[in-house]
């Protein structure tokens, strides 16, 4: 039996920059774990990646009030204040 996973769509904002990112996972914690797990090295022009151990369950999305698919958290990196939005996104059936 194949896992079903979600499309989901990470905007996130940091020391003065936008960035986006996209994670396939079966929920928003996992999509969390796999999407701060590439954080250093990927986007923070770090030559190390974040340690998953700095971060733990309280720092995990949370649901926006009123709204559906829509998660949000907040971060300290590096003594700088990172905010994340996470979205459960409809994939497009359009061919690139």
């Amino acid at each position: 039996m194949t896992k079903r996973t979600t499309l989901f769509t990470i905007i996130w904002e940091y020391r003065g920059g936008t960035f986006t990112e996209q994670v396939e996972a079966p929920n928003v914690a996992s999509a969390f774990r796999t999407w701060a797990g590439h954080l250093g090295k990927h986007h923070l022009k770090s030559s190390k990646k974040v340690e998953l151990d700095t971060i733990d369950e309280d720092d995990e999305p949370v649901p926006l009030d009123e709204r559906e698919n829509i998660w949000c958290t907040n971060l300290l990196l590096n003594n700088s204040h990172l905010l994340a939005n996470f979205v459960a996104t409809v994939r497009s059936d359009r061919k690139k």
